[in-house]
């Protein structure tokens, strides 16, 4: 059957309107449409027309869609740091706000040359990665609780770096810590759940039904428990003048920035990410 390419743009897109909204709609199109019969945006809109079957493939992934599955999960793939990668239901899709977070570690060390590393949750491993590209002779340690997410982290990694050693372990194991070889680390970065459930209510479908809610939620009673445990681990294993980075609720900044500086970083300060939100805390020992 042919097909204006257009035309299939325009189907994609209302049938996935009673669901998102249009350009949310639009632009899912286009990823489906590059996904699966290889089309750019492009090529979209010179309006040819193309020798393209209804599939299977395609009519399932509309269905996903419509019950809020993200499309990234579907397609298996996103873009971070103009590098493409592999995501499923096991890891955090990567956020703008995350690219942020690397591109200010990145242009704040740029002289630095920073040596040992170590990211805490890695998910996906798009943080970890993207550092060694950008420090190719750096050793990057990149820990997570999920052998399931550590499986995609090392395939990500695989694509484009050497320098990403990988290891299972829960920063909440104080036993793993104390453990852990001697070490002086130049950063340490993390971005760990800091969503309470009190929060869920308010948040979209496609994050809280599909997401990985080990790497999303934190109780109530305690949203800043990821967050002692990474500075008791600084205060052991980052070096004089070392930094962390670590991605925070909005409504946590002060407090993440009090509970650095109480556990013997010389600085902590709370930073902004591009909707002028409190989304980091910088610590420096």
């Amino acid at each position: 059957m042919n097909y204006s390419s257009r035309q299939l743009l325009h189907r994609i897109t209302l049938e996935l309107q009673p669901i998102y909204d249009t350009e949310e709609a639009r632009s899912m199109a286009f990823l489906l449409l590059e996904h699966f019969y290889g089309l750019t945006r492009s090529a979209v809109l010179t309006d040819k027309i193309l020798e393209l079957p209804e599939t299977f493939q395609l009519e399932n992934a509309l269905e996903r869609l419509k019950k809020h599955e993200p499309i990234q999960y579907i397609i298996g793939s996103t873009e971070f740091m103009g590098r493409v990668f592999e995501v499923n239901r096991h890891v955090l899709i990567p956020r703008p706000e995350t690219e942020e977070l690397v591109n200010l570690i990145i242009e704040e060390n740029r002289h630095m040359f920073p040596s040992k590393l170590v990211d805490i949750g890695t998910g996906s491993g798009c943080i970890a990665v993207s550092l060694a590209a950008a420090w190719p002779k750096a050793e990057i340690l990149a820990v997570d609780v999920s052998p399931e997410a550590l499986q995609v982290a090392k395939k990500n990694a695989e694509k484009y770096v050497q320098n990403v050693r990988f290891m299972q372990a829960s920063i909440l194991d104080t036993q793993w810590q104390a453990d852990m070889d001697a070490m002086e680390l130049d950063i340490v970065v993390s971005n760990p759940p800091y969503v309470t459930y009190a929060e869920e209510p308010l948040m979209r479908k496609n994050v809280t039904e599909h997401e990985p809610r080990l790497a999303l939620f934190v109780e109530n009673n305690d949203p800043l428990l990821f967050y002692r445990h990474i500075a008791w681990f600084c205060k052991r294993h980052l070096k004089k003048e070392g930094m962390c980075y670590v991605e925070i609720n909005e409504q946590y900044g002060e407090e993440v920035k009090q509970l650095f500086l109480g556990n013997g970083f010389s600085t902590a300060v709370v930073l902004q990410d591009m909707f002028g939100k409190n989304r980091f805390v910088k610590g420096i020992q």
